[in-house]
């Protein structure tokens, strides 16, 4: 316990250390950070099966899997590494295939991948023999699957049903969520949201993350990037701001536990890729079951 709070107090010293450079710095990273994703969107879209899209996401779930292993283990419940890592990249690729190639249907083979998986999981228990942390071993595990892959496999369905514009839409979305509260945040300050969970995030923050994600939203549905009507466009901006705010949290407190003040050091000022991806982890659902929902109303009407 001593020692979680030693490494809390270290990264907030650490923080208030590099303020002065800390946003410019996270700025042009997150600019060039977009213009990346968007020249691989503009790539992926040359392949209709979404290939590039594929390595690109595989990659990004070994590595994100890689983080929650390690914030696991510094929470004392540390779990399979190897069956993480396997499980989750084949996970990822089942719900792909499915999807892009037609060999099965992608929820329902994903479904029963999880279970087999989870199954081979508490045999190999059986026959190790360890009954101390089994229990949180698995538990681990398992949720590290749903977590990353499972919860992106929900962006490889828009990927695949609504191409570039599908990817441009929740990705644009989201992130101008982020973004807005990040900025607002910083630049309003005023209460805490969440002091315990997220000592930083303040309620100015989470109003100009809805503003932000509301205005992106309305300029997209009015692109050719657009996936939904004007009318539409609000509702879905303030649901995406709200599922990204709860996937920040929900991400922090796993931090929290450990003791971290972010899951990694993949980019200057962003942290790793559960830092990156931990909005996108809630939004990506809210987002497939938001256009989902459109289309059976459109359909009904």
């Amino acid at each position: 316990m001593e020692t979680c709070e030693q490494d809390i107090s270290a990264g907030r010293a650490q923080a208030q250390a590099q303020r002065p450079t800390a946003m410019p710095v996270r700025t042009g990273i997150g600019l060039l950070l977009c213009a990346a994703v968007l020249g691989l969107i503009r790539l992926d879209a040359l392949w209709e099966g979404g290939f590039l899209y594929a390595a690109v996401g595989l990659a990004v779930v070994l590595v994100a899997l890689g983080e929650f292993a390690f914030l696991a283990e510094r929470a004392g419940a540390a779990a399979s590494r190897a069956a993480l890592l396997l499980g989750g990249a084949a996970l990822f690729l089942a719900q792909w295939a499915g999807g892009a190639l037609g060999l099965f249907d992608p929820w329902l083979g994903g479904s029963a991948l999880v279970a087999v998986m989870t199954v081979g999981v508490l045999t190999a228990g059986v026959f190790r023999a360890r009954l101390e942390g089994a229990l949180r071993s698995t538990a681990v595990t398992v949720t590290g699957w749903i977590y990353v892959p499972a919860m992106l496999g929900f962006l490889t369905a828009i990927r695949l049903d609504r191409g570039a514009a599908g990817l441009i839409t929740v990705l644009g979305v989201c992130k101008a969520s982020s973004t807005g509260a990040y900025f607002t945040g910083r630049l309003v300050g005023g209460p805490k949201l969440m002091p315990r969970v997220s000592p930083k995030k303040t309620v100015a923050g989470a109003v100009g993350s809805a503003v932000a994600a509301v205005a992106v939203a309305l300029a997209l549905s009015r692109s050719p990037w657009s996936v939904m009507s004007p009318g539409a466009a609000p509702l879905y901006g303030l649901v995406v701001a709200a599922a990204a705010l709860f996937g920040d949290l929900a991400e922090s407190t796993l931090k929290r536990e450990a003791g971290l003040k972010d899951s990694g050091r993949l980019l200057p000022g962003l942290g790793g890729m559960l830092d990156m991806l931990d909005d996108l982890l809630f939004a990506v659902p809210a987002s497939f079951l938001f256009l989902q929902l459109g289309e059976l109303l459109t359909a009904g009407g």
